[in-house]
């Protein structure tokens, strides 16, 4: 049966790996990790196709008549983790607490002068736990790694640790193998590199609480200093902004009486060119009897002709239209929703540039719904509710 080969061994107190193994077992004594039996260091070369090539260092039983199988209950990629934080001691380090504000970290740097123990046994309380890599200085049991490949760390062994003073820091295998490249340089350029620790702590740092509180502290008095300093700036704006507004309603109605005024004096003079030639033509026309072919009779001269104007509702008083709709129905016809006129009788308005009649243009100027809608109408108003009633 030919001999188990394994690729670790134990060695005083330290793991060893067989490529990195030295040779002289004269001083040395390599322990298998699973039986505790002795070791035997080997490396051969073989002859292979007229070549020859080498055959990576490996550890065998001593006896050839060893039952051991060397099936450790470990992993390869557990026992080289954990080899790996054995060697590298000094170069690599952890994050124990992170700040979530400032995201500083309290963390923990291996030195050269600690102490490593592999799967140490330390007594807490009444229990024994068993720590995969136990990282000592000054004497003391500081940081406890946890190799995490198959099995997360137990909650009650993660609490009673820290109760003693032991942080736990667990370490992905595939994390720590990952990293041989990184650590490898770190060892050759005096380095460190940071190794993710899957139970780091998340928290607010005193730094930071501080500044929380006096930044309420801060928000608070400025609120106070809003209240009682400002009350004065802000009256006197509210006050400041009610006379802008005021001057602004002024300027404004100032501006509407002065277009009103050259409104109607626009449409005034207008209205007296045509109110001085309408007579002159009014007379050369023909009576105010029906004439074969007319097709409405003139609301303003009562003429009857064939070319017409209309004049919405709201160009008149109530009154005057209903005067108007009674002729219509006293005729027996449908009355419209509207005046008709003819073109001697009307004229556009300045205003809204609808038709009126020239009546209303030589009296108020602006027709009957531009003067109502404007509240600037200087002696127009009491003229408008007179005639009204």
């Amino acid at each position: 049966m030919p001999p188990v080969r394994m690729d670790f061994a134990w060695c005083v107190d330290r793991i060893v790996y067989a490529p990195h193994a030295a040779s002289d077992t004269a001083t040395r004594r390599y322990v298998c990790i699973e039986c505790k039996g002795g070791l035997d260091l080997r490396r051969t070369t073989v002859k292979a196709h007229g070549g020859r090539y080498n055959v990576p260092a490996y550890f065998a039983h001593e006896r050839k008549s060893s039952t051991c199988t060397g099936a450790s209950g470990e992993s390869l990629q557990h026992l080289k983790s954990k080899y790996m934080l054995q060697k590298f001691l000094g170069h690599y380090d952890f994050c124990l607490e992170c700040c979530e504000e400032c995201q500083d970290c309290l963390g923990f740097v291996t030195k050269k002068s600690d102490k490593v123990a592999l799967e140490e046994r330390v007594v807490l309380g009444e229990k024994i736990y068993v720590y995969d890599v136990l990282i000592s200085r000054r004497g003391r049991a500081a940081v406890a790694v946890e190799v995490f490949h198959t099995h997360k760390t137990e909650e009650s062994k993660i609490e009673i640790s820290g109760k003693h003073g032991i942080h736990v820091v667990e370490v992905r295998s595939s994390d720590v193998l990952g990293a041989e490249p990184r650590l490898d340089a770190a060892l050759l350029n005096g380095g460190s590199i940071t190794l993710p620790n899957v139970l780091k702590k998340t928290l607010v740092c005193t730094a930071c609480q501080t500044l929380i509180v006096y930044s309420e502290q801060a928000d608070d008095a400025f609120e106070d200093w809003v209240r009682t300093s400002c009350a004065l700036e802000l009256e006197y704006l509210r006050h400041l902004t009610a006379v802008t507004l005021a001057m602004l309603s002024e300027l404004k109605r100032q501006v509407n009486a002065t277009r009103l005024r050259g409104l109607k004096r626009k449409a005034f003079e207008k209205a007296r060119v045509l109110s001085d030639n309408f007579e002159e033509e009014h007379r050369s026309r023909k009576s105010k009897a029906y004439r074969p072919g007319s097709s409405f009779k003139c609301c303003g001269c009562g003429v009857w002709g064939t070319s017409r104007r209309r004049i919405g509702r709201s160009k008149f008083f109530e009154y005057q239209y209903g005067k108007i709709q009674n002729w219509y129905v006293s005729k027996g016809l449908t009355s419209p929703d509207y005046a008709e006129a003819c073109d001697l009788c009307t004229m556009k308005c300045p205003g809204c540039g609808d038709d009126y009649l020239l009546e209303y243009a030589c009296k108020y100027g602006l027709c009957l719904e531009c003067n109502l809608a404007s509240h600037y109408t200087p002696g127009s108003s009491a003229d408008l509710v007179r005639d009204a009633t």
